[in-house]
């Protein structure tokens, strides 16, 4: 998981913003922010953006990832999945299907039966 080699590889590294108990990374490509990583006490965020700053990610790959488990899919700033797929998953199993920032339709969460 993405997350788990960015906990191995980035504390070695000193964040961009530290305030004490949320320490913040950024990798930029020239002047546009490309990803951003945020650490909580208990929760790590990583997020990826397009060149014009919208939350996006190419290749089928998630565009938010938590450390608790769930996925965000995002084209270009809007919540989108094509292919029948999920575009929000949530750590206990919910899906949320949307399209071009359209919610069709959720799942009930497995854990819930």
């Amino acid at each position: 998981m993405i997350l788990q080699r960015f906990v191995i590889t980035e504390f070695f590294r000193t964040p961009n913003v530290d305030w004490g108990i949320v320490k913040i990374w950024y990798y930029r490509n020239t002047d546009v922010l490309k990803r951003r990583i945020i650490i909580y006490p208990n929760f790590i965020e990583d997020k990826f953006f397009d060149n014009e700053g919208a939350v996006h990610r190419d290749y089928g790959q998630p565009a938010i990832i938590t450390s608790s488990g769930g996925e965000s899919y995002y084209y270009h700033g809007k919540l989108h999945r094509g292919h029948f797929e999920p575009a929000v998953i949530y750590s206990d199993g919910l899906e949320e299907y949307w399209v071009y920032g359209e919610k069709r339709f959720e799942t009930a969460s497995l854990r819930s039966f």
